[in-house]
């Protein structure tokens, strides 16, 4: 899924009455945006190099 397709499915279901997916996408979003839903490497940011 492009970026572009993200943005339009967000607007889209933002835009519609149904409130359960407007819910479960926004849910959706906030793991992406806290890093919650991506896999991080190395495992801990800890074991990331300098200046990161």
């Amino acid at each position: 899924m492009t970026i572009d397709e993200v943005i339009t499915l967000a607007v889209n279901t933002w835009s519609s009455n149904d409130v359960s997916a407007i819910i479960s996408l926004a849910a959706t979003i906030d793991g992406f945006n806290n890093n919650d839903a991506l896999p991080v490497a190395p495992q801990s940011y800890t074991d990331c190099l300098a200046p990161f």
